[in-house]
C-alpha cells in the first residue's frame, strides 16, 4: 500500500493534553498492488486482478478514506465532541456531469460489423463512489439521463478518480481509460466554464493505453459550503 497516511491532533486546548482528540485517515485513497504467490498466481490474471484491486480499494475507502476516518478523544475535556471528530463538517459539493465519450477502444466482438463497447463511467472522490448508466453497443456513447451526481467533499485537496469500463456479462469489466491524478481543486477551477474533453490514460501499468484520440467529456459546478478559516486555530 502506497499513499499518505494524516495523523491530525485537534481541537486545540488551553491546558494539558493540549489536544482534545486524534484523527487517522487518508485524504486520497492509497494506491494498493497485490502481488499473488503459490495457487494464488491464478488472481495476477488481467481481469480478476482487476476485480481483486477494486474489492481492496472499496474495503479501505469505506474505513479510513475521508471522510471516512479513525477517530478517538484524547482526556475527557467537555468541549470535545467525538461525534464532530468523526464527522467533520463538509467544504463544499462537487457536480460532475458526465456528458459523452468519443473513440473509445472496442472491446466486444460484432460478427458483421466493427468491435464496440458498452461503457459506463465510474467517479470516485474520497471515499464516495458513482457510476452511470451503461450505453450499450457503442465506442461514442452519450449519457443524457441519471448522469449527474453530487459529492460532499470534505477536502479541496482529495482526488479525483474517473475510469470508463466496458460492462461484461461475464467476468471482469474492462477497463477504456481513465482520468488520473486530478484534485478537487483542479476541477473547481473548471466551475461554471460548461462542458469540458479529457485526454483518457491508462490508470495502471498494466492495462493497455486507450486510443490517442478517446476522450470524455464533463461538466463541472461547485459549491462552498465552509470557507476554511486562515491562521492557528484558537482554543475553546
Amino acid at each position: 500500500i502506497t499513499g499518505t497516511l494524516s495523523v491530525l491532533l485537534a481541537p486545540l486546548l488551553s491546558s494539558a493534553p493540549f489536544f482534545g482528540g486524534i484523527q487517522v485517515l487518508f485524504t486520497n485513497p492509497p494506491k494498493v498492488d497485490v502481488d499473488f504467490r503459490g495457487i494464488g498466481n491464478v488472481a495476477d490474471m488481467p481481469g480478476i486482478y482487476t476485480t481483486v484491486r477494486r474489492l481492496i480499494d472499496d474495503a479501505i475507502a469505506r474505513a479510513m478514506v475521508s471522510p471516512n476516518r479513525i477517530a478517538h478523544q484524547i482526556g475527557a475535556d467537555p468541549q470535545v465532541d467525538l461525534a464532530r471528530l468523526r464527522n467533520p463538517p463538509p467544504e463544499g459539493v462537487l457536480s460532475i456531469r458526465v456528458i459523452k465519450a468519443a473513440s473509445l477502444e472496442g472491446k466486444d466482438v460484432a460478427i458483421v460489423s466493427n468491435k464496440t463497447s458498452d461503457p459506463y463511467v465510474q467517479v470516485k472522490v474520497g471515499g464516495e463512489f458513482w457510476k452511470t448508466p451503461t450505453i450499450m453497443k457503442t465506442c461514442n456513447p452519450v449519457w443524457e439521463k441519471d448522469n449527474v451526481h453530487e459529492f460532499v467533499v470534505f477536502s479541496s485537496e482529495q482526488g479525483v478518480q474517473i475510469d470508463v469500463f466496458d460492462w461484461d456479462r461475464i467476468g471482469a469489466d474492462d477497463p477504456l481509460g481513465s482520468i488520473n491524478n486530478y484534485t478537487v481543486r483542479d476541477f473547481i477551477a473548471l466551475s461554471g466554464k460548461g462542458p469540458q474533453p479529457w485526454r483518457l490514460e491508462a490508470r495502471t501499468d498494466r492495462d493497455d493505453p486507450p486510443p490517442d484520440d478517446a476522450r470524455l467529456f464533463l461538466e463541472v459546478a461547485w459549491l462552498w459550503l465552509v470557507h476554511p478559516l486562515k491562521g492557528k486555530e484558537l482554543p475553546g
